[in-house]
C-alpha cells in the first residue's frame, strides 16, 4: 500500500514538473523583428555610419520606447550604449486625433476634470507642426468642440471651454461618432482617438441612467474596420477596465490605468511618442584604427542587433564605402616643418611653370553593370518603345509638377542630341559660364505623373541629385520605389556619370545596341541616349546641346 501511495505522488510530483516548465515555455517573449531601411555611409561624414531600421514586436506592433542601450552594432567593431546615437524617426504625412473627454458628474470628484484638461493642455503641446486634433466631451450629450487644427493656442482655447457636467455616461455611442469624424479626414495618413474617463457605459448591467443606443461590439466596429487606434484611459476604481482594455486590444493599441487624476500628465507624455511607427536612426563613428587598409569601394558587412524584454534579434546590411582621408599626426620637427615650406614652394613654382598645360587626368574608372535582381519588370517593358524613339519628341513644355522647380526657363525647347561625342573643351567652359552642359528628358513617368513627360532638366553644373527629397535637383514623386536620396549624374573627368546613392531599390541603365534589358548598376558611365531607370516607372535619357557635340549626332526636335 505505501509503495503504492508513494507511485502515485511521484506521478502527480513529475506531472506538476512538466506542466510548470511548459508554462514557463510559454512565458517566453518572442524575439522582436529589425528590418535595416537604409545605410548612409557618405562623404564627407564617412566615418560617421547612419543606419535606419525599423523594429516592430510578433504582432507587427511598432517598439517605441527602445534605447542606445537595446541596440549593438558589429562594423569591424562592436559599438554599444553611448557609442551609438539613437534618433527616433517620425512618420511623415499628417495625424489626425479626437480627444473624447468624460464630463459626466463623477469626473468633478478629486478634481479630475481640470486634472484631465491639463493632461490634454500638455498633449497639446508636444502636437508634430503638420498633426491637427479635435476635442469630444460626452456624458448626456456628445460634443464637439470645433473641428479639426494643428492652432495649438485655439485647440488650448477649447480646451477651456470645457465645462458642462452631465449625469449619464454614453461611452459606447461616443466612440462610434469620434470613429465616423475621424473617417472623414481623407488627408491624414495615421488617425488616433484617446479616450478618457472614469466610469462605465450608463447602459451596462448594475447602472443607471439610459446610456448609450449602441452596444459595445456596435460602437467598436467602425473604428476596428477603419484601422483607427482607441487609446483608453481609466481613470480610479469605478473605471470599466474589462472593457476599456478590450476597446485598445481589438484596435492594437494601448490602455492606462491612472488610480488618481494625478497620473494622468505621465500617461500623455507616453502617448505623445504613440505616433512613431517603430523607426529609429542609429549613428555610430569607426574609429581611424579599424581602418587601416580599407579603401574605397570595399564592401562592408554590418550587423545591428536589438533586444527587447531581454530577447535579442539580429539583422545584417552591407554598403560600400566612400572615398575617404584617414587623418595623420605630424610631429613638430623643425626639419619637417622647413621641408613642407619647401615643398609648397617648388610646388607654386611648378603650378606657374605648367599653368598653360592641361593637367593629365586619372582614367574613368567604371563600375560593369550586373543584370538586374529588384522588380525592373516595368521599365524592361517599356524599352521596345524607347528603341522606336516613340517618345520624348514634341513634347508640350506647359503645366507640370515638378516640386516648384522649372526644368527649363523659356517655352521654346532646345535642339538637342542623342548620339554624337561632346567637345571636353567645350563642356568645361559652358561650366565656368554656368551655360547648360547636358539635358535629362523625363520619357518614362508613372500614371499619376503624366504631366511630367517630356520635360527637359538642364544640368548646368558639375552635379546633379535625383530622389523624392525637397532638396533635390530633379524632384521625382509619385513612386513609392524612390528613394529621398536615390542617385546622381555628374560630369567626372571628361566623362557623364550616373552613382546610386544606397537607394533601397536600386538605380539601372539602358544602353542601346548593347542591352537588351535594363542592367542594375553602382557606379556606371552615360553616353548621349542612354536611358536611367529609378523606381519602377520613372525613366531618364541623356541628351546634350548641339553646340557641345561634333558632327554625327542624332538631333531630337
Amino acid at each position: 500500500m505505501r509503495k503504492m501511495i508513494l507511485v502515485v505522488v511521484l506521478l502527480l510530483f513529475q506531472s506538476f514538473s512538466v506542466f510548470t516548465e511548459e508554462k514557463k515555455e510559454e512565458e517566453v517573449p518572442s524575439p522582436p523583428s529589425i528590418t535595416i531601411m537604409k545605410i548612409i555611409a557618405e562623404n564627407p561624414k564617412f566615418p560617421t555610419v547612419d543606419i535606419e531600421v525599423n523594429v516592430v514586436d510578433e504582432k507587427d506592433v511598432p517598439i517605441i520606447d527602445l534605447k542606445s542601450d537595446d541596440f549593438t552594432i558589429n562594423d569591424g567593431k562592436q559599438f554599444t550604449g553611448s557609442e551609438i546615437t539613437l534618433t527616433p524617426i517620425e512618420p511623415e504625412g499628417m495625424t489626425a486625433y479626437v480627444l473624447l473627454i468624460d464630463v459626466s458628474g463623477s469626473m468633478k470628484e478629486e478634481g479630475r476634470i481640470d486634472k484631465a484638461k491639463d493632461a490634454c493642455a500638455y498633449f497639446i503641446d508636444h502636437l508634430s507642426g503638420n498633426d491637427q486634433l479635435a476635442l469630444m466631451t460626452f456624458s448626456d450629450e456628445i460634443k464637439q468642440y470645433g473641428g479639426f487644427t494643428s492652432d495649438k493656442e485655439e485647440l488650448k482655447k477649447r480646451l477651456s471651454a470645457i465645462t458642462e457636467v452631465g449625469k449619464e455616461t454614453r461611452l459606447y455611442d461616443a466612440i462610434h461618432k469620434a470613429s465616423i469624424i475621424l473617417n472623414k479626414i481623407k488627408e491624414a495618413e495615421n488617425k488616433v482617438m484617446v479616450v478618457l474617463t472614469d466610469g462605465k457605459d450608463s447602459n451596462e448591467p448594475g447602472e443607471s441612467g439610459k446610456g448609450s443606443a449602441l452596444i459595445f461590439d456596435q460602437c467598436i466596429f467602425e473604428a476596428k474596420m477603419s484601422n483607427i487606434p482607441i487609446y483608453s484611459i481609466g481613470i480610479g476604481r469605478g473605471a470599466d477596465k474589462p472593457h476599456l482594455e478590450r476597446f485598445a486590444e481589438i484596435t492594437n493599441a494601448k490602455y492606462y490605468y491612472s488610480p488618481t487624476a494625478d497620473e494622468l500628465k505621465d500617461i500623455f507624455k507616453e502617448i505623445t511618442v504613440l505616433r512613431m511607427k517603430g523607426d529609429y536612426s542609429l549613428t555610430y563613428t569607426i574609429p581611424n584604427s579599424y581602418l587601416t587598409g580599407v579603401k574605397e569601394g570595399d564592401e562592408r558587412k554590418v550587423d545591428v542587433q536589438v533586444k527587447y524584454k531581454g530577447v535579442p534579434n539580429v539583422t545584417r546590411g552591407t554598403y560600400k564605402v566612400p572615398e575617404f582621408k584617414l587623418p595623420t599626426e605630424v610631429k613638430k620637427c623643425p626639419w619637417l616643418i622647413i621641408g613642407v615650406v619647401a615643398g609648397f614652394i617648388l610646388l607654386m613654382i611648378i603650378i606657374i611653370l605648367s599653368v598653360r598645360r592641361r593637367p593629365r587626368r586619372r582614367p574613368f574608372r567604371e563600375e560593369e553593370p550586373r543584370p538586374g535582381k529588384g522588380d525592373v519588370e516595368e521599365l524592361e517593358e517599356r524599352v521596345p518603345e524607347l528603341k522606336k524613339g516613340e517618345v520624348g519628341t514634341g513634347f508640350n513644355l506647359g503645366d507640370y509638377e515638378t516640386g516648384g522647380k522649372r526644368p527649363i526657363r523659356g517655352d521654346v525647347e532646345p535642339e538637342t542630341v542623342t548620339a554624337g561625342v561632346a567637345d571636353d573643351r567645350k563642356i568645361e567652359e559652358y561650366l565656368e559660364e554656368g551655360k547648360t552642359i547636358a539635358y535629362l528628358r523625363v520619357v518614362g513617368v508613372p500614371e499619376s505623373k503624366t504631366s511630367l513627360k517630356g520635360h527637359l532638366y538642364e544640368m548646368t553644373k558639375e552635379k546633379m541629385a535625383i530622389g523624392r527629397a525637397s532638396d533635390r535637383d530633379i524632384i521625382l514623386q509619385g513612386d513609392d520605389y524612390i528613394s529621398r536620396v536615390h542617385a546622381e549624374v555628374r560630369y567626372d573627368q571628361r566623362h557623364f556619370v550616373v552613382e546610386d546613392m544606397g537607394s533601397t531599390n536600386g538605380t539601372f541603365i539602358y544602353r542601346p545596341k548593347k542591352d537588351d534589358e535594363f542592367v542594375k548598376v553602382g557606379r556606371a558611365e552615360l553616353k548621349p541616349g542612354y536611358l536611367i531607370g529609378v523606381g519602377r516607372s520613372y525613366v531618364l535619357r541623356l541628351e546634350l546641346p548641339k553646340e557641345v557635340v561634333g558632327k554625327g549626332g542624332t538631333r531630337v526636335m
